[in-house]
């Protein structure tokens, strides 16, 4: 039939287009179409098909690109008769037939998909009998540019796909047609959901088909760089296609064909030491039921490499064999990469993806140096020097030496292995030998990349300082036959201890008392003694105390000074007070008349006379006296009296 209307070839041109609507789960678009298939649903009096516009769902994937209603939008009012007989008209694949499906959807569903290389499509799935799937059969679009795809079957946990039940792929696709691929058997049950997931490796981009059924969707892998179906799938963009056209089966007993599976399908090697190596096996079966041939096998990716496969290897049906495949990363860093086995089998090449990473352990010290301040000759002082290997692998310590005097370190035993995030600790030692400021450090050797790990040291010796308070003592006039005692303290003022060993007064007068030798004074540390001065003749006396210790200081003094004086008194009489309940009375004395005067005794002279020692000769003095009761309550002063002291 020749369509020679402009009208017939619009409808023409649309049908034959290939978009396809990213739905939300759950939302219906707003028309249901099968291009290139026999069937259409929609409007008997009017049809809208939506080609790429924005009258449909908010945006529209064509074919592999996403466009947002740039394109034209073709009302076709026609009885759907007519449009069902248009469509016969057009070459279209036919529709599988396949009575022995497990899982799946066996027709040409209407939509042309396509998703970029290494990126995978997943649909959900729910099985429609218990069986063993040992095949995958999928529709290739006539616009097909991959040159290899894999099929796949994932578990479901919560609306989601999640481990890799089986998969296998195929670089023999007829475009337009449906393709079949032989995968490890997996057992599936009736009713129970799974997902079908579809990966373009090679070429360009693979081009299949689903639909828009509105009662199921589509993921995406979050991976856009796949070399194969992932082991466990992890979730990208979400979009409303499906379901897929693809059915899992059972291998007919009557087809003789060879099937390549190895197992793991994947391997990863987690963390290797950069200059290590680590090994895996990998085993291959014939899962077929006819013999095949292994012709070549390659591997790509930075380290990763095979041993122990001798090719050609021939492997009869259910026949296994294993080689080991090996990661010896030179660099560090996540390493992806992938084994590729040639065969004649129906499902060449095979294919197992691999992983790794390359690790390398960092020594750090903590903290990155060490200042001990002011240490006193012959003290030491001690702090902790912490090493952590902050890298993905051991690290293995084989040396570590210190500079500077009075520098040592101690508790640490060598060799020591540090496992990734493992720390040890040690001592470091400052003790001066003199004083002044010295700098030293520490280097630590080891297998670390950054090996030496060095501290810097810093410490200051300071001197031993003993000082005596007040710095000089004077006891003024003391009558002589009498004697008079004042105070002396010493302070440990450094930061070390201090040995008082000797201790001496000079002088005529002069002694001490209350300070027991040797005698160790801590830092900081004070110590006090008394220095007596009794004269037995008048006039001034010059004395020293000499402390001898092991501070540099040493000897350290305290000079004495005193006069020795005659002695007068004076006697003193009262009347008794008349007043009632008094029980004494207090004697004041002023070196002027009306005072202030100094109280002289306590307690309170009971008799009615008192004599002071206190005069000095030449000297006035001026008394008054008080009564005191028995609440302690005082009276006023008394009348004043004067009494001058004769020179000697």
């Amino acid at each position: 039939m020749s369509l020679r209307s402009p009208f017939l070839r619009r409808v023409q041109r649309t049908l034959l287009g290939r978009c396809v609507y990213p739905i939300s789960p759950g939302v219906q678009p707003s028309h249901t179409g099968f291009i290139g298939s026999a069937e259409s649903k929609g409007n008997r009096k009017s049809t809208n098909i939506d080609c790429c516009s924005g009258s449909g769902p908010s945006s529209a994937r064509c074919g592999s690109s996403h466009l947002a209603g740039r394109a034209v939008r073709w009302n076709l009012n026609f009885a759907t008769t007519f449009l069902i007989v248009l469509l016969t008209l057009m070459p279209v694949a036919s529709q599988a037939q396949t009575p022995s499906a497990l899982i799946g959807d066996l027709k040409v569903e209407g939509f042309v998909d396509s998703n970029v290389v290494g990126q995978a499509q997943a649909y959900q799935v729910t099985a429609g009998t218990s069986g063993t799937v040992s095949s995958i059969t999928f529709y290739v679009d006539a616009s097909n540019a991959s040159t290899q795809i894999f099929l796949g079957i994932y578990k479901n946990y919560w609306g989601h796909p999640t481990g890799l039940l089986t998969q296998g792929s195929t670089t023999q696709l007829r475009a337009g047609a449906w393709n079949t691929i032989t995968v490890p058997p997996v057992s599936v049950t009736a009713g129970t959901r799974y997902w079908m997931a579809i990966l373009g490796v090679k070429g360009g981009r693979p081009a299949f088909r689903d639909g828009t059924s509105g009662v199921c969707h589509s993921e995406g892998s979050a991976q856009t760089s796949l070399t194969a179906l992932p082991a466990t799938w992890t979730t990208g963009p979400i979009w409303g296609q499906c379901p897929l056209s693809a059915y899992g089966s059972p291998v007919s007993s009557g087809t003789a064909v060879g099937t390549l599976s190895a197992s793991p399908a994947s391997l990863g090697f987690g963390n290797v030491t950069v200059g290590t190596s680590g090994s895996q096996t990998v085993s291959l079966t014939n899962t077929g039921n006819a013999g095949l041939t292994l012709s070549s096998a390659s591997i790509a990716g930075n380290g990763f490499s095979l041993s122990g496969l001798t090719l050609p290897l021939s492997l009869a049906s259910g026949q296994s064999a294993s080689f080991s495949v090996c990661f010896a990363p030179t660099v560090t860093g996540s390493v992806t990469g992938s084994l590729s086995m040639v065969s004649n089998a129906n499902n060449s090449p095979a294919t197992v993806s691999l992983s790794g990473t390359g690790t390398t352990g960092s020594l750090s010290a903590s903290p990155a140096s060490m200042s001990f301040g002011n240490i006193a000759v012959g003290a030491s002082s001690t702090q902790r020097l912490t090493l952590t290997d902050t890298g993905t692998a051991s690290v293995t310590i084989s040396q570590a030496s210190v500079t500077g005097a009075g520098f040592s370190l101690s508790g640490l035993t060598l060799p020591l292995t540090l496992a990734a995030g493992q720390t040890t600790s040690f001592s470091v030692a400052f003790a001066p030998k003199a004083t002044g400021t010295v700098a030293g450090s520490i280097s630590v050797a080891s297998s670390s990349p950054n090996s030496p790990t060095a501290v810097s040291l810093s410490g200051n010796g300071q001197g031993l300082t003993l000082a005596v308070s007040p710095t000089s003592t004077s006891f003024g006039n003391v009558i002589v036959g009498s004697s008079n005692t004042l105070p002396v303290s010493l302070k440990n003022t450094s930061l070390g201890s201090i040995t008082v060993s000797q201790a001496a007064a000079t002088g005529a007068g002069f002694t001490i008392s209350g300070l027991t030798l040797p005698l160790t004074l801590a830092a900081g540390q004070n110590a006090s003694f008394s220095v007596t001065f009794a004269p037995q003749v008048t006039g001034s006396v010059a004395g020293n105390v000499s402390i001898a210790s092991n501070a540099m200081n040493s000897p350290t003094n305290e000079p004495l000074s005193a006069t020795g004086v005659n002695s007068h008194s004076v006697s003193l009489a009262w009347t008794a007070s008349s007043s009632n309940n008094v029980v004494g009375y207090n004697l004041y004395a002023a070196s002027v008349a009306g005072g202030p005067y100094t109280k002289l005794n306590s307690p309170p002279v009971s008799a009615t006379s008192y004599t002071d020692k206190t005069v000095v000769a030449g000297e006035a003095c001026y008394y008054v006296a008080t009564a005191v009761d028995s609440n302690n309550v005082e009276s006023g002063y008394s009348g004043e009296v004067r009494a001058v002291v004769p020179v000697p």
